[in-house]
């Protein structure tokens, strides 16, 4: 199931609930990439573990970038690496920065999602954090600009607005 939520300034959130239930969460894929919205995968898992859930929610892509892949890749192929790839495995807490920064580059608002400890750099950096309310960590809360703290672990937040109009500039 979906949820938008447009804010006064012209942003978009949409909530995903469901990663367990699948239909659903394709459906609300599927809804944010009709609103315009790029939803992308970064992720630790493994490449296989995570092409098998993108797969599942309809996210395609070419190829899984992972954590060797961006190894040394130079500022202007990562970018248009990012606008063409929608998963990433293995990635380092560093690269998560990288891509949100590559994303921001291309004048992207960028959300990003977590709860771990590894989440949190990147959460800070990106224009909204979101942070895992019950299951996440107080460093990945303290992190974020918003904690969702209804049923944990089971959303997912896809965000859309004007280039460089969200969060901090």
């Amino acid at each position: 199931m979906a949820t938008l939520h447009e804010c006064a300034d012209g942003t978009r959130l949409v909530f995903i609930k469901g990663a367990v239930e699948r239909r659903a969460t394709y459906a609300a894929v599927t809804a944010c990439r009709e609103a315009g919205v790029e939803v992308k995968m970064i992720t630790g898992d493994h490449p296989a573990t995570a092409r098998a859930i993108a797969d599942r929610f309809g996210l395609t892509t070419a190829a899984t970038v992972t954590r060797q892949d961006l190894r040394d890749l130079p500022a202007e192929r990562l970018r248009r690496l990012v606008g063409e790839t929608s998963v990433f495995a293995t990635v380092s807490p560093e690269q998560k920065l990288t891509l949100v920064d590559a994303l921001q580059h291309k004048e992207h608002g960028v959300a990003m999602t977590g709860d771990g400890v590894n989440d949190a750099p990147a959460q800070r950096r990106a224009d909204i954090g979101v942070a895992m309310g019950r299951g996440g960590t107080e460093v990945a809360k303290q992190a974020a600009d918003m904690v969702l703290a209804n049923d944990p672990r089971r959303y997912h937040v896809c965000q859309s607005c004007p280039p460089r109009s969200c969060g901090s500039t």
